[in-house]
């Protein structure tokens, strides 16, 4: 078993988290603009409300097993448990997505309805590799998390863009980028994490472990809602935004949009990378050394926001018609991205201190509020403003966000410092 995740420190987990999603995240982007550049913008509208539709569907149903491994300190739960969990899981997402995308779009282009469901496809390998980072991460192993995003985002966009040179559709490309990261999975995931004594899949999946599994999912369940509620939120708007323009325009929207889409790697590869300390402090009761790694993460969000909004007016128009071309470019939009972007930067720092102190169910509450904040500054500023009132929705939708998360963070944090006695600090 590989000691360097473990002894690398807080920082250098942060650099190789950072480094595959970075990766992963702009083989994803390259593939949006392999779409806007050799397709059309209604292709790219496809992608959008594809996205927009099936990856919250994926979201409530994954349970967060990822971060809910990555913190699980003081259960009886195993491995096999979150393997039977993710099949569970999976089969109830595949068919819940095929419902809402027939149900409620059954009426939609052809060529729409076979993105997203090819986009399903996608989903299949992506949540059980999200799992199996999350058991990687556990045992230190940085390593096979960042070999295998940098080559599931090359080889898999490498295969999406043959697959849409040759057909044209995006729904192939989708098809054949799903093929490839089945490949990617068993090679550079499963492999190595075998030599480590992970045992994969479920052999023995008979009363005990079924129980241990439908537990672990109640324990999960507020973790989840809170996640798909917090991504819902963000996805309103463009779903509203999706009844009063055409696909077209959608798609100039939601390719500048991609750009948060993106920075949003930075601010979970940060968060991964820490939670698990967190979540050992928390377990032992060490208040100090949590509020110390959350204090560490949230400026070092705090800088890195200040650069985006910085670089967002002073070269983020000519980026915008540099990669997309110059019907994607609206300055306005450009400068809202990056102000959301460095508000759910210092966001993320609380969502995750609440995460790994447990506190599942007030995480849940806070995204409820956010939820109904969203749909009601939808329906009020969407219509007549179209995608600036959407840009608007999202950014105080993440406001409110961020002045709760703080809030309660505040409080969860001098409960446990009056609460706990402080045990020695151990090196960050």
């Amino acid at each position: 078993m590989s000691e360097t995740g473990r002894k690398s420190g807080l920082f250098g987990d942060i650099r190789r988290t950072l480094t595959g999603n970075l990766v992963f995240a702009a083989t994803q982007w390259v593939l949006l603009i392999f779409v806007a550049r050799l397709g059309t913008a209604e292709q790219v509208g496809y992608i959008t409300l594809a996205a927009a539709i099936v990856t919250p569907v994926f979201a409530l149903t994954g349970l967060s097993l990822r971060d809910a491994r990555a913190v699980d300190h003081g259960r009886e739960s195993t491995d096999q448990d979150y393997f039977l969990l993710r099949m569970m899981m999976t089969a109830a997402a595949v068919a819940l997505a095929v419902v809402v995308i027939f149900g409620v779009y059954g009426g939609a282009a052809t060529a729409f309805i076979a993105a997203a469901l090819a986009l399903v496809l996608t989903k299949i390998p992506h949540t059980q590799s999200a799992l199996n980072y999350g058991i990687a991460q556990t045992r230190g192993r940085f390593d096979v998390i960042v070999k295998s995003q940098v080559l599931r985002g090359i080889l898999g966009v490498a295969c999406f863009a043959a697959a849409f040179a040759l057909t044209k559709s995006v729904g192939a490309g989708f098809v054949a980028q799903a093929l490839c990261w089945i490949v990617v999975m068993v090679i550079c995931e499963r492999r190595p994490l075998a030599q480590d004594g992970v045992v994969f899949g479920v052999r023995d999946a008979r009363g005990p472990q079924i129980r241990r599994a439908l537990g672990l999912m109640v324990w999960l369940l507020p973790l989840s809602i809170a996640g798909v509620l917090q991504m819902v939120s963000l996805y309103v708007p463009r779903i509203a935004l999706a009844e009063y323009v055409t696909f077209e325009e959608l798609g100039l929207f939601g390719a500048i949009y991609y750009f948060l889409t993106a920075i949003q790697t930075v601010i979970r590869s940060i968060s991964q990378a820490s939670v698990s300390r967190m979540a050992k402090a928390a377990s032992l009761g060490n208040a100090k050394r949590l509020r110390r790694i959350t204090a560490i993460v949230m400026g070092a969000n705090l800088l890195l926001g200040l650069v985006i909004i910085a670089g967002a007016l002073i070269v983020g128009e000519w980026v915008v018609g540099a990669v997309y071309g110059a019907q994607y470019v609206n300055s306005f939009l450009i400068v809202m991205v990056a102000v959301t972007a460095a508000l759910q930067l210092l966001m993320g720092a609380t969502q995750y201190a609440l995460l790994a102190s447990h506190h599942f169910w007030l995480r849940l509450w806070i995204n409820v509020l956010c939820l109904l904040a969203a749909i009601g500054l939808s329906l009020w500023l969407i219509p007549e403003r179209g995608a600036d009132g959407a840009a608007w929705v999202i950014i105080w939708v993440t406001v409110i966000r961020l002045v709760l998360g703080v809030m309660v963070m505040i409080w969860s944090m001098s409960r446990a410092r009056a609460t706990t006695q402080e045990v020695p600090d151990e090196a960050t």
